[in-house]
């Protein structure tokens, strides 16, 4: 993906960030936009840090409040993944994660 440079400017010359996730057992991308977010109609509006944050949710993950299927993968991580992008969320449960930055 590509970074915010106006708002993140230690990544003001990464034209691209690439997370990975290891040992994912499962992920969605779910329908969601910023309007959603800042009214108050989001799983996490309220509770998660800010709109566009790549965070991990503990305790209640709240997964039966948002219908969209998660896609199978083989891994057997539990820790749950949330980051909102523009117009959807993804949500990944795996072991860890990590980034890159393409310079």
């Amino acid at each position: 993906m590509r970074p915010n440079p106006y708002v993140y400017r230690e990544y003001e010359y990464a034209p691209a960030i690439t997370v990975c996730f290891k040992g994912c057992k499962r992920y969605r991308v779910t329908p969601v936009n910023d309007h959603g977010w800042y009214d108050g109609q989001c799983r996490f509006s309220g509770l998660a840090p800010s709109w566009g944050e790549f965070y991990e949710i503990s305790g209640n993950t709240r997964d039966d409040m948002d219908p969209t299927p998660w896609i199978t993968m083989a891994g057997s991580g539990t820790r749950h993944f949330h980051f909102y992008l523009r117009d959807e969320a993804l949500e990944v449960k795996a072991q860890d994660w990590s980034m890159e930055t393409k310079s």
